[in-house]
């Protein structure tokens, strides 16, 4: 009822703002075909298999709830597997394109977003990401969109956490690549905010299988802080895709690794527990991690369950963001009646704005990204000899009142 409900508010802002006339209407038309552009292996193979399952569902959702208002038209979802690699990116976009698609959700990651924003934007190719975070990226004026908040957020929400457990020097280790980079400025930044608190920056080959050199580095440089700064005041903010599983499992092995409090970026802590090393040492050293967005509803807790039965891991949370953009895409093509990419420009932010999906309200800021921010903290405890993630906190950001601080809601 809700989905319906909000179907009938956003036709009539779209037709209030003079966007379409009344005779647009919504009417049967042809099937539309959207691309989507995921990691499906890689180094991001969790987020890429978590949306397709996600997008499944919405397919479904979406052809049923047309079905209920007694229309014809279906949605069809064409899936891609990027490799989380942008050059296989751009390959995977032209094909998309040589079958006529231009409206495409994903990429997901930065990196690739990054190798085919300005091809899309010149081609007219509309482009909805659901995971792509870099503050470089949001740019005003071009076809891509992003159901993620930029990461200034998340820099600004990781440096209160980071300061109010004590932290004087942060140590990053991080992919080097647009994602990695443009979260170490950002955090830097928010941290020397925070009362000058320093970040020292470790950039590791995305490629990388072996991190023993990086973390003998790592283990000098929190030995370096902690002679300054002294124990309990140094920090580890791991900036990684699903390589964080190996990492954590690989530092296991050296004790004084341990001795700094770990902190993790919002796609670190999916794997974790399907690994005896890696959670025990997250156990270890309380490491944190921010999952995005709103999970617990039914809607969530459907596909979530779904990727579990399937994957055996937990969903990414950016998959609710996918999820999302294919319902906004459908309520465009129906208002709008028409696949064309102009038109999909002028009406699909017109909708964002009264639109609340099952990832938060999808209110867009000026460079078409997410102007919302909702992130839940999270901390894996040993429950009976079980590992849980245990819910710590939430961080909102509303553009409209600024951030705030609250208990995290328990899952249900």
């Amino acid at each position: 009822m809700a989905m319906r409900l909000t179907s009938i508010l956003v036709v009539l802002t779209v037709m209030a703002t003079g966007y379409l006339s009344p005779a647009s209407g919504i009417c049967d038309q042809e099937n539309l075909t959207i691309g989507a552009l995921l990691p499906m292996s890689g180094d991001w193979a969790s987020t890429g298999l978590s949306a397709q399952i996600a997008l499944e569902h919405a397919e479904a959702d979406i052809n049923n709830f047309l079905s209920d208002m007694n229309k014809s038209t279906r949605i069809q979802i064409v899936v891609k597997d990027t490799g989380t690699d942008p050059e296989a990116t751009f390959e995977a976009l032209k094909e998309l394109e040589a079958r006529g698609l231009r409206i495409i959700i994903g990429p997901e990651d930065s990196a690739s977003l990054s190798r085919v924003r300005e091809y899309a934007n010149e081609s007219g190719i509309i482009l909805i990401s659901g995971g792509s975070t870099a503050p470089s990226m949001a740019i005003s004026g071009d076809t891509t969109f992003r159901l993620a908040s930029d990461d200034t957020n998340l820099a600004n929400a990781m440096a209160d956490l980071m300061t109010k457990d004590g932290a004087k020097a942060v140590v990053a280790l991080a992919r080097n690549d647009v994602w990695g980079n443009d979260l170490i400025n950002a955090a830097a930044e928010s941290l020397d905010q925070k009362g000058g608190v320093t970040m020292t920056p470790l950039r590791y080959n995305p490629d990388s299988e072996d991190f023993s050199q990086i973390l003998g580095e790592l283990g000098a440089h929190l030995e370096d802080a902690r002679d300054v700064y002294g124990d309990g005041a140094v920090a580890v903010y791991l900036i990684a895709f699903d390589e964080s599983i190996d990492i954590l499992a690989q530092a296991s092995r050296d004790p004084a690794l341990a001795s700094a409090r770990w902190y993790g970026s919002d796609p670190s802590g999916v794997l974790i527990r399907e690994n005896e090393s890696a959670v025990q040492f997250a156990i270890k050293v309380g490491f944190i991690y921010p999952t995005f967005g709103q999970e617990n509803s039914p809607v969530a807790r459907r596909i979530a369950g779904d990727i579990r039965e399937r994957h055996e891991i937990d969903m990414v949370s950016y998959a609710m963001n996918d999820y999302d953009a294919a319902w906004l895409i459908a309520y465009t093509y129906l208002v709008t009646g028409s696949s064309d990419p102009a038109d999909f420009m002028r009406v699909l932010p017109v909708f964002a704005r009264t639109y609340r999906g099952y990832s938060g309200d999808a209110v867009l800021n000026d460079a078409g990204d997410r102007a919302f921010a909702i992130y839940t903290f999270w901390s894996l405890r040993d429950t009976d000899g079980i590992p849980q993630n245990v819910p710590l906190s939430k961080y909102v950001f509303n553009p409209y009142e600024g951030v705030f601080w609250s208990p995290a809601d328990e899952p249900s």
